[in-house]
Formats: structure tokens, sequence, C-alpha cells
């Protein structure tokens, strides 16, 4: 050290060093207060600590999803990790749907009761041999409707399924 250099007091460790950039970082027009030894310290103390606090994940994808994926991401000018990111943290509650398999499998048992009486008075008809046209009648018309019933919903859910794949939206399917 020279007799005319000015020192300085590092105000984290103490030690004196030269005041000239050297020893100290600059900050605009002036030295820090703080050596470069111990800037670079906190500096790799704090990447440790947000390293450290970063929760890591995994998906598996596809080849047509990746690329699926990858030109969405490059659509929004951001890296794949920051897109995923925004899609899953900031997606509104209206872009998912949730579809209870459970509608299926009551509309399923009330058609197959439906079923199973129709064949009990099939067999009531046939062992007694006597059929009233009112009677076939009736269940003519309910047949006719449960069929006109189950067309709707079907045409309802294409529907239902079509404007999904259309606005790409994400669907999450319980107990399929």
């Amino acid at each position: 050290m020279n007799e005319t250099e000015e020192i300085k007091i590092c105000k984290k460790c103490g030690n004196e060093y030269p005041n000239n950039k050297n020893y100290f970082s600059k900050k605009g027009n002036k030295l820090r207060d703080i050596c470069k030894k111990c800037d670079n310290y906190s500096r790799k103390e704090r990447a440790n600590k947000e390293r450290k606090s970063l929760s890591k994940s995994r998906i598996v994808l596809t080849e047509k999803e990746e690329r699926s994926f990858s030109k969405k991401a490059a659509q929004f000018n951001m890296s794949k990790a920051d897109f995923l990111k925004l899609v899953i943290l900031k997606a509104e509650a209206e872009t998912f749907i949730k579809i209870d398999s459970r509608c299926f499998d009551i509309f399923n048992s009330q058609i197959m009761g439906i079923a199973t009486n129709i064949n009990q008075i099939a067999h009531v008809c046939n062992a007694t041999k006597s059929v009233y046209q009112t009677d076939i009648e009736d269940l003519r018309m309910e047949f006719k409707n449960i069929r006109e019933w189950q067309r709707k919903l079907e045409e309802e859910f294409k529907m239902i399924d079509t404007s999904i794949k259309y606005t790409n939206e994400i669907l999450t399917f319980d107990n399929i």
C-alpha cells in the first residue's frame, strides 16, 4: 500500500483495504461500502438461498405434445418453463372443466333398468299370450322418448367436446 492511498474499512468484515476499485465494487460514481470479497460472498449466499427454495417438477410429453408446447411458448416469446408457470399459476378457474363421470354411470344404469323392465313385460306377454295394443303403444312411446333423450344428451356432450377442443381448454377426468 502506498502512503498516499486512502484506506477504507469494509462495513461487513471490518478489514482495511485501499480505497480503490480493485478492492471495492463501484456503485454509480462511488465505491461501495463493502469489499469485493464480502460482496461476492453475499451474492453466492443469496443465490444458494434462492436455489434451495426452488422446487423441481417433471412432466412427460409425447413428441407431438412437446412440439405443440414448444410452439405455443415460442408464440408468446417465452421460455418453456416460464410459459408453463404462466399457464399453471395464472390460468383462470373458468378454463378448467371438470367432468363428473358419475352422470354417465347413472344414465347407463337407468337405461339398463328400463331395458330389464321391458324384458320382464315381454316375458309376461309371451307367457299369457295376451297383449293389449295400448300397452304396446305406451312402450313404443316410452322407448321413443328414451331414444330422443339419449340423442339430445349425446349432442350436448359432442358440443361440449367440440368447444373444448376448439378453445384448447384443459380437462380433468375423475375416475376414468
